[in-house]
């Protein structure tokens, strides 16, 4: 991950980039015929205290998947989101950047993608097929 992380304190930034990121990820299941049901979790970090952010589950033909923040403040990025299979939790992150949202595997540095809605297709109906 060779990206300059964002300014930490941009909490607004953050919570505004998630709303829209799951937006974005309703409107795109909607084209698909999928089901998305969003929901509010509080996150915890030293730096930011508590706040609140949107998480959606996605029903796609195949399986479920769920879209997951983990937080604003990690090495190398402006925050990072999971994307997961349920029930066997094979996973990629979503790391924000200033210049936008790129995909990674867990445990790899290399980029397996940019965002877009063809990216999130494919990558939904990757995840449930291995679930």
């Amino acid at each position: 991950m060779t990206e300059q992380p964002c300014n930490p304190n941009k909490l607004d930034d953050w919570q505004n980039a998630l709303i829209k990121l799951a937006d974005q990820i309703e409107q795109w299941s909607k084209k698909q015929n999928w089901l998305c049901h969003r929901e509010q979790k509080q996150i915890q970090e030293e730096q930011t205290g508590v706040y609140e952010v949107p998480t959606l589950t996605v029903e796609t033909n195949q399986g479920r998947i769920r879209v997951d923040p983990y937080g604003l403040n990690i090495i190398g990025g402006c925050g990072r989101v999971d994307i997961y299979a349920w029930p066997n939790l094979t996973q990629v992150l979503l790391i924000d950047y200033d210049q936008g949202w790129h995909i990674y595997e867990q445990n790899k540095a290399e980029i397996i993608g940019d965002w877009n809605e063809q990216t999130f297709i494919d990558l939904a109906r990757s995840l449930v097929a291995v679930a």
